[in-house]
């Protein structure tokens, strides 16, 4: 007996990944029931979110929301450390400043 195949816009995929969510079952009970592969399930859900983003307009760089952040290092070449690593296996891995 021949598989029947079905043909599912983007809109039809969209319902059933919202129908997925509200449902609370996990993907592979959810794919089961519906009577979607797995991998298809994966593969237009990465597809829609993917175009959402590229449909999404860009936003300008003078955006308020972001603020410019100034990062102050400190000197630390006068400083001597050390950090011993015990690794699995009885490999220790030792590193120091040779200040």
């Amino acid at each position: 007996m021949k598989k029947v195949r079905t043909q599912r816009t983007a809109a039809d995929w969209q319902q059933l990944f919202e129908l997925q969510q509200t449902s609370g079952m996990a993907i592979t009970k959810f794919c089961e029931q519906h009577q979607l592969t797995v991998s298809n399930f994966y593969h237009w859900r990465q597809k829609l979110n993917t175009s959402e983003v590229k449909a999404q307009p860009a936003k300008a760089e003078t955006d308020s929301e972001w603020q410019p952040v100034t990062i102050a290092m400190p000197d630390t070449t006068a400083q001597n450390w050390s950090i011993e690593l015990k690794l699995p296996g009885g490999v220790v891995l030792n590193m120091s400043t040779q200040a």
